[in-house]
């Protein structure tokens, strides 16, 4: 019969609740809700991960091969520093006096062409003719077809706001303009054909001074060097009129083409004028990068064979050498061979980057932007972590025997410090962080990939 007094007692409550469902079950189920929850709300990173390679944001100078003679010293020896003027490599034979003097020539001539860019550029900024004559370069003309077009900007708006008669002073603008430079193109033509011809020019001719200039220079000379001048001055001439022909046809076609009317907003003008300067401006500072290169070179190759008893090539800048080709002890290496680079030396605190891989099946996952990790394992055992921001990544893939992966470049943020611990071809694990997820995503992706 049932006693209801053994519900009193701890022996009932023991035999009650202390049970297998009671003490393991249920625990483990609030647990693995606990757990769950945890992962639905906590979020982790999701990285892409590679190795490294540390390397300058930019490279001061590439060495190159100038001869093909034998060498008979190389200073090139990888991470060594050199400053600028150093030796680095000598060659047994000098150039020829030919050579010399074909780079003082193009030196000469890049040098006239960047004062013409500079004077050009400056009238552009102005909005003033700097030139005190004519170059031979054609920068003179382009910035009196520039002087036109802004021009033919302000009449063309004016117009909008005078109807025909502001149309009229345009044209007129443009027909001054095309009749000097006809005028000039006849007294050119009539310059060459006294040339040509060996005739006499009537001294109210514009270029008279050229003509008395040839006639004395032709009067003291043999007959070949007459020929030779004759060429070269029938030559110039020519190109002359060949501009001045190229800039009459424009002007007749910027004539032809103007509008009787255009309805302009009021900013039309001004945004007109500032889109052809910024035009310009951005043509000069192409043009001048392009012959500040060019001279530059001129300058290393010139520096190279000046000298011909010390027939070398001189280092261009202050840095560490990074060598390209294994085989520097050889006694020969073929003109234009790309020998080393300079990097620029640790001790400047130069913008460095982080160049690492990454495989195609995960380049949709970075972008230029993102930031990136960068994990150095040290002697003592410890790490150091930089950060940084992906800079540049490379359009086409590269083949390798383990697949087609993408060159990708990160531009490192790094403290003065950090510069002691970083090395040139250092290597070390690049994380990308390309986005977060929360853990129960994660470990989910995880077991069904």
């Amino acid at each position: 019969m049932f006693n209801e007094k053994l519900l009193e007692s701890s022996e009932f409550y023991s035999k009650r609740y202390q049970n297998f469902t009671t003490l393991i079950i249920f625990p483990t189920l609030i647990l693995l809700l606990l757990l769950i929850g945890l992962a639905s709300f906590t979020h982790k990173e999701v990285v892409v991960r590679s190795t490294g390679e540390i390397n300058p944001d930019k490279i001061l100078a590439t060495i190159q091969s100038t001869s093909n003679n034998a060498i008979i010293k190389n200073n090139l020896i990888s991470k060594k520093s050199v400053r600028h003027g150093d030796m680095l490599i000598k060659y047994q034979n000098s150039e020829t006096d030919t050579t010399l003097k074909l780079e003082n020539a193009s030196l000469q001539n890049l040098q006239a062409r960047e004062k013409a860019l500079l004077t050009y550029k400056k009238s552009l900024s102005d909005d003033k003719n700097l030139f005190s004559e004519s170059d031979a370069y054609g920068y003179f003309d382009a910035f009196q077809n520039y002087l036109s077009q802004t021009h033919i900007l302000s009449n063309d708006y004016q117009q909008q706001l005078d109807s025909q008669n502001r149309a009229t002073q345009q044209k007129n603008v443009l027909t001054s303009s095309l009749t000097k430079k006809e005028n000039n193109l006849n007294h050119y033509q009539s310059l060459l054909l006294a040339i040509q011809n060996n005739t006499n020019l009537s001294s109210e001719n514009d270029y008279y001074r050229i003509f008395s200039d040839y006639k004395d220079q032709t009067a003291t000379r043999n007959s070949e060097e007459s020929a030779s001048i004759k060429r070269h001055t029938i030559s110039t001439l020519q190109e002359q009129i060949d501009r001045l022909e190229d800039a009459i046809a424009n002007y007749k076609t910027q004539y032809d083409s103007l509008p009787s009317e255009n309805a302009l907003p009021p900013n039309t003008l001004p945004d007109k004028l500032s889109d052809l300067k910024s035009q310009q401006l951005s043509t000069v500072a192409k043009d001048l990068s392009t012959v500040t290169q060019e001279m530059k070179q001129i300058k290393i190759q010139h520096q190279a064979t000046q000298d011909s008893s010390n027939n070398a090539i001189i280092s261009p800048e202050t840095g560490t050498v990074k060598l390209l080709v294994d085989k520097t002890k050889t006694h020969y290496m073929p003109q234009g061979t790309n020998i080393a680079q300079i990097y620029p030396n640790l001790t400047e605190k130069p913008k460095l980057k982080v160049t690492f891989y990454i495989n195609t099946s995960e380049i949709t996952n970075i972008s230029e932007g993102q930031l990136v990790r960068y994990i150095l394992s040290q002697n003592n055992n410890t790490k150091s972590t930089l950060t940084g921001h992906i800079s540049q990544i490379a359009t086409h893939s590269v083949s390798t025997k383990q697949g087609n992966f993408y060159q990708v470049d990160a531009t490192l943020h790094l403290k003065h410090n950090d510069y002691s611990t970083v090395h040139y071809g250092q290597e070390g694990t690049v994380s990308v962080i390309t986005g977060k997820s929360t853990w129960f995503i994660y470990l989910k992706n995880k077991l069904t990939s």
